[in-house]
């Protein structure tokens, strides 16, 4: 059974680490599993690192930041073996719009890390 189970999980995984600022984790906790729609495109500003993430329908910028040390993300499927599944070096950080900016106007540099 878990020559099986290995067996189904050695195909490629994709990961992705993103962080939410507190008031949107609240939102996304409220909202079915089923019915949450996230999507990710870069902005093509500074090299590659400016993204928007559309969460449902509204929109909010986001940072690619690099992790000081690689993170190791595990799984299970059994609910008793755990196995590494993926390295992790690369964090995207969702930030909250300040009150009065447009995320056309939306400057990380300026406007901060939230």
């Amino acid at each position: 059974m878990l020559k099986e189970l290995v067996d189904k999980s050695s195909e490629i995984d994709q990961a992705i680490l993103m962080r939410f600022p507190p008031f949107l984790v609240d939102q996304i906790k409220s909202l079915p599993h089923d019915n949450l729609n996230i999507k990710v495109r870069p902005t093509n500003d500074i090299d590659m690192r400016f993204f928007r993430v559309q969460i449902n329908e509204n929109e909010y910028p986001a940072t690619l930041v690099d992790l000081p040390t690689i993170i190791e993300a595990h799984k299970t499927l059994d609910y008793k073996t755990i196995f590494k599944s993926v390295d992790v070096g690369q964090m995207l950080l969702v930030h909250q719009l300040p009150p009065g900016i447009s995320i056309e106007d939306f400057d990380p540099f300026v406007h901060g890390n939230s």
